[in-house]
């Protein structure tokens, strides 16, 4: 329990406060903490992707040498073929869908400026390229492990299989 609380409750706003100190020192004043500040003098989030990189790696590690763990939960390549045609026929009218209110909202709203829409793919198209080849990699992958694999296995004993932890896997 005290590593969970650790690692997914006191964590997070660690490194958020040391992100933006200015924020973190300002929850610290209303805790009424005076003396301690996450302002260390350090260039902002230098430390933050060694350390969520280390969180990643650690995990991972765990995961694969855990014997009452299924490591094809891992990388679930014959699950890709298999829900790929289910993952297009959502992600194909979704994305039109998106596409389109996006359009509405830039070209007959004043919430969207015109030259907001598809701002990315007209003005810095290898950006977009580099998003989707590795955001996949180096974020959704990590996150699937940190927040899903390792979170469900590790911590089943404490949230369970039911209502709790569909609540939390919903957050």
């Amino acid at each position: 329990m005290l590593e969970f609380v650790g690692l997914y409750v006191l964590v997070p706003p660690a490194i958020a406060g040391l992100i933006q100190p200015q924020r973190g020192d300002a929850v610290l004043r209303r805790l009424g903490i005076m003396d301690l500040s996450f302002d260390l003098g350090l260039p902002r989030g230098l430390f933050v992707f060694p350390v969520l990189l280390f969180t990643f790696l650690s995990m991972l590690l765990y995961l694969r040498l855990d014997p009452t763990f299924d490591n094809t939960n891992l990388w679930g390549w014959s699950r890709f073929r298999r829900d790929f045609k289910r993952i297009i026929t959502i992600f194909i009218p979704s994305a039109i869908v998106t596409l389109g209110l996006t359009y509405l909202l830039a070209y007959h709203t004043p919430l969207l400026p015109e030259s907001g829409f598809l701002r990315l793919p007209r003005e810095i198209p290898i950006i977009l390229v580099f998003i989707t080849i590795f955001y996949p990699w180096v974020s959704a992958y990590p996150q699937e492990i940190t927040h899903r694999a390792f979170f469900f296995h590790r911590y089943r004993s404490i949230i369970g299989d039911g209502r709790l932890a569909f609540a939390l896997k919903m957050c």
